[in-house]
């Protein structure tokens, strides 16, 4: 066989090993593959415990805020005598946050709000119920400044 034998003999045992180590490394890169899959898969599992956590976090806030919403209707009828039907009707339709959303981007503000200002009651606007520190999270800055402005042009104390 001499030389060239040797020489195909040689040459097998390369592919041969080589093929060990490509199967070896596609093995590895396939394994690699699957770790990636697994922890993409775990990221949005991930990612959707926390969407559920914040939701649930933002309806407890949801719900404290339609229910100081609801507060504002009773109060302003029983304190100052001021039946706001709109008002109600409105947090009813469509909860206390959207409702409040709603009022906060009307220009001029409300009829609600200057009938509180006559009162001396600007504590019972939804204004004064969205600057409050545990609401800000349900806002955005532009909203709560829109708030703040329209208070304090009406000269309300920020205590």
């Amino acid at each position: 066989m001499g030389e060239r034998g040797k020489s195909h003999y040689g040459t097998g045992l390369i592919k041969c090993n080589y093929s060990l180590y490509e199967v070896e490394l596609q093995q590895l890169f396939h394994c690699t593959k699957l770790v990636k899959a697994s922890l993409q898969v775990l990221y949005v599992f991930f990612q959707m415990y926390l969407e559920k956590w914040k939701v649930k976090k933002m309806d407890a806030l949801e719900t404290k805020f339609h229910k100081a919403m609801l507060d504002i209707y009773v109060r302003a009828k029983k304190e100052v005598n001021y039946n706001p039907t709109r008002f109600i009707q409105l947090v009813s339709n469509r909860g206390g946050l959207a409702a409040a959303k709603q009022l906060i981007r009307s220009d001029g503000g409300t009829s609600g709000f200057t009938t509180l200002y006559e009162h001396n009651r600007l504590d019972l606007t939804v204004e004064a119920h969205v600057i409050k520190p545990e609401y800000r999270d349900l806002f955005t800055d532009e909203e709560i400044e829109i708030c703040r402005n329209r208070l304090a042009d009406c000269n309300y104390s920020f205590d």
